[in-house]
């Protein structure tokens, strides 16, 4: 199973004790250090996105980073490139209406919708 987080912690710990090829993009280097192996320090664009580009598909993706309110939208300039047809998408921290009105644009995007939501995190199929 290929695995991709954006932003570190503890998620990054949990699925290190599994058997994946887990990416982990994060821009904050003390985080980075801390979160292990899976992590790609990468810097931010002038859009304060990841200057990151995918290089395949991933069967899960988690988006919690980077940190802070309303900058994960740069997502969806690779959303194309980072899913396949049985992808699951979760997006975290949907309490702030960024993050919500983000789970509405990813959806709109792939033209799915979500499958669960609690009112921390939201998962789209």
């Amino acid at each position: 199973m290929r695995t991709l987080e954006f932003g570190s912690g503890l998620s990054t710990l949990l699925f290190a004790n599994y058997d994946l090829r887990h990416t982990v993009i994060e821009d904050n280097a003390e985080v980075a250090r801390d979160a292990g192996p899976a992590v790609q320090l990468v810097g931010r664009g002038a859009d304060g996105w990841y200057n990151w580009e995918p290089d395949e598909p991933y069967d899960l993706i988690l988006i919690d980073g980077p940190q802070g309110e309303g900058n994960r939208g740069g997502v969806l300039w690779v959303m194309e490139r980072l899913v396949h047809d049985e992808t699951v998408i979760v997006v975290d921290d949907v309490w702030r209406m960024a993050e919500r009105e983000l789970v509405e644009r990813i959806e709109e995007k792939l033209g799915e919708s979500h499958v669960y939501h609690d009112g921390l995190f939201t998962l789209i199929r």
